[in-house]
């Protein structure tokens, strides 16, 4: 049967209509619609002549075009009670987390192929819109990836559109990932937000996943289409090909090498990809919490990539300040305050914040380093980051006069940004053209 989902993606609106049952009592059936909003929780409402099930943890249905859906990890959010002339009509709603289109699922259910479709992609490829020979268009091999047990690649997906006069053949692109062994629900959609965020990096703007197909095995041409709320915020109607971070053609000739360089070192810079990404996807809209979190970010790579480099061993630093903590004087009685002084040199091992900005400024390249520190040069650049940083941390009024406000904080919060993605590409060992920084990309630091 054709899976009549095709046309529906998590990142538009809609509604299914149909009846739907609890798995462990389906010879009891109640009418009702979902409501999938790709910006909230996924709702479902029920209407029946009887009272309604409150603790089943999934729902099976099967819409008004015949689709088998799947409402999985459901939560009752109320009901009501309404008169008829034929007696008591009882509605239900219920939210749900995952809604799967296809087929009747479990959350153990296991499949070895996923697809992938994210927002952004057909602009990135530098492939035109219609194509008069779709078999040109060839797959991009992005590697095995031994941390996930599968292989990956960017596929061209071909469509061919026809009206009265004309065929028109569509290229589209999804990744394709086969693995090892079967994966639960959860693993998948986990692993497929850690692609985004990839290629968040990769692109320079919040990247979103559009579809998700699973299958079973390869061989099958049975799928299940996955459906979950992803709270975008604006989308863009359009991106230049050439204002993306890191060229398709770049892409297109190392991914087998950076894919698996990714996702295998994504646990070691898990953290600072959550910093960097909340900047981009909007989670805060104010520049200052968007400097420190980037602040953040950068630290947290610096010590991730360079762990050994510090002031002192820790053990030799603890034995040094020994003395100097047993001899606080007796005279500060409190012990808060006696604690709150050996908490102030604990970490002095730890290299400073200008410290990790002059070494983190010489692992880019000197093109990449004169464009973030411009207007500046190097030494007042990161005077100001460590004075602006120091005041949103602390607000005392002797660094009021210090720190960057206004046009000039947005500004010094893109550059940092725009330092943070180039340390997570040169950790991938991605390098970006130095005419591509030059003349495509100034909307990335101003």
């Amino acid at each position: 049967m054709e899976n009549k989902a095709r046309e529906k993606s998590l990142t538009a609106d809609f509604d299914l209509s149909g009846l739907w049952w609890d798995p462990e009592n389906p010879s009891v059936k109640w009418f009702g619609t979902v409501e999938f909003r790709h910006n909230t929780f996924t709702t479902i409402t029920l209407w029946a002549d009887q009272t309604l099930f409150q603790k089943a943890s999934h729902l099976y249905g099967l819409t008004q075009n015949g689709e088998a859906v799947t409402l999985i990890d459901l939560k009752n959010t109320g009901g009501s009670i309404s008169s008829g002339q034929k007696g008591a009509i009882h509605a239900a709603s219920f939210i749900t987390k995952y809604m799967v289109v296809g087929a009747y699922v479990t959350l153990e259910t296991l499949y070895r192929h996923m697809a992938v479709e994210y927002t952004y992609i057909e602009y990135w490829v530098w492939q035109p819109t219609e194509v008069a020979n779709p078999g040109t268009v060839s797959d991009v091999d992005c590697g095995y990836i031994r941390s996930l047990r599968a292989t990956m690649a960017l596929s061209p997906t071909h469509r061919t559109f026809k009206n009265l006069t004309s065929h028109i053949n569509t290229v589209g692109w999804s990744f394709h990932i086969t693995f090892d062994k079967g994966e639960t629900l959860d693993t998948l959609l986990s692993m497929s937000f850690d692609l985004g965020n990839f290629l968040t990096v990769l692109f320079g703007q919040a990247t979103y996943v559009q579809t998700v197909e699973l299958k079973h095995d390869t061989k099958t041409t049975d799928s299940v289409k996955v459906f979950y709320s992803t709270l975008p915020k604006r989308l863009l109607d359009k991106i230049h090909r050439d204002h993306f971070v890191v060229p398709f053609s770049v892409f297109q000739s190392t991914a087998s090498l950076i894919v698996p360089q990714w996702f295998d070192n994504l646990d070691t810079y898990r953290p600072v990809i959550g910093l960097y990404t909340a900047t981009i996807f909007g989670v805060t809209q104010f520049s200052e919490f968007s400097f420190l979190a980037l602040i953040q970010g950068i630290e947290s790579y610096h010590r991730r990539r360079f762990p050994a480099r510090q002031y002192m061993a820790p053990d030799d630093y603890r034995t040094a300040i020994a003395e100097w903590v047993s001899q606080i004087p007796s005279f500060i009685s409190n012990s808060s305050h006696r604690q709150s002084l050996k908490n102030k040199v604990t970490f002095g091992y730890e290299y400073s914040l200008r410290k990790r900005l002059k070494e983190l400024l010489g692992v880019i390249s000197p093109g990449e380093k004169a464009a973030i520190v411009s207007n500046y040069d190097e030494q007042p650049f990161i005077q100001k980051i460590v004075d602006t940083r120091n005041y949103l941390t602390h607000y005392t009024e002797e660094l009021a006069i210090l720190t960057a406000q206004g046009s000039e904080l947005i500004r010094l919060t893109k550059r940092l940004r725009y330092l943070l993605t180039l340390l997570l590409l040169d950790a991938m060992a991605i390098s970006i053209p130095e005419n591509h920084i030059q003349n495509d990309l100034p909307w990335l630091l101003n």
